[in-house]
């Protein structure tokens, strides 16, 4: 996936390396362009699967250099400000993210971009694990999945069906390796599944308490800072 990052804040353009790199995807990053000039020669330059555009450059808006060559992919764009976002949809935007950018977020825009424009070969999210059993080995596919726990150096599957596997993963390999879309890294120690959240509860301190509907009696604890990522990822 070859990816135009348009951004004249070189902070911002080390956190989105970070995320990028992070995810473990197959990309190639162009820029970052800083100017609306530079972002025009880039444009015209070549072709591209995806561009992150900060709306404000260090000369104008970008929306100039798009008026000039429009962009033939989708555009997530970026900034400090949400004033834009009407605007930004004109302009084949699929994504609008607030700065500092979440990774989780962006995970989630390059994800829906690549999906609505029929380019899902560029990234590949895990279906199934093969887990161990006493005879042999089991497939299981990850719309079983409940919630993920890591504690003591062991990471374990817990099923909608009540059933627990190990696996060999950590807590850190399975954020990258799942659909954002569909999996969430609610702290430290676990992934929950969007279809197996039952309810939010607020808790101490500000925090939120997850409900799992499989395993009502599990205390799940989402942070203060979490919160509001969680809550977007409910209701996208």
């Amino acid at each position: 996936m070859k990816i135009l990052v348009l951004e004249d804040g070189m902070q911002d353009f080390a956190l989105l390396q970070g995320h990028l790199e992070s995810l473990s995807w197959d990309y190639e990053i162009i820029g970052p362009a800083s100017t609306v000039a530079s972002a025009r020669t880039l444009l015209r330059k070549d072709s591209y699967d995806l561009i992150i555009a900060d709306i404000r450059l260090a000369d104008g808006l970008v929306f100039e250099a798009l008026d000039d060559s429009p962009a033939k992919c989708p555009v997530i764009f970026t900034t400090g400000y949400g004033e834009y976002a009407v605007k930004a949809f004109g302009y084949n935007g699929t994504g609008y993210l607030l700065k500092p950018v979440d990774r989780q977020e962006l995970a989630k825009a390059i994800d829906k971009a690549v999906r609505q424009h029929g380019q899902e070969g560029s990234l590949h999210y895990r279906h199934r694990f093969l887990v161990a059993e006493r005879d042999g080995y089991l497939a299981i596919g990850v719309e079983m999945i409940s919630y993920i726990h890591s504690e003591g150096g062991l990471t374990r599957l817990f099923l909608k069906d009540k059933r627990r596997f190990v696996v060999e993963q950590s807590l850190d390999e399975l954020e990258k390796q799942l659909d954002p879309s569909a999996f969430f890294r609610a702290n430290r120690q676990h992934i929950v599944h969007i279809t197996s959240v039952k309810r939010l509860s607020n808790w101490f301190n500000r925090k939120t308490k997850v409900i799992i509907a499989e395993y009502p009696d599990k205390e799940i604890i989402i942070s203060k800072e979490k919160t509001p990522g969680l809550k977007h990822w409910m209701d996208s």
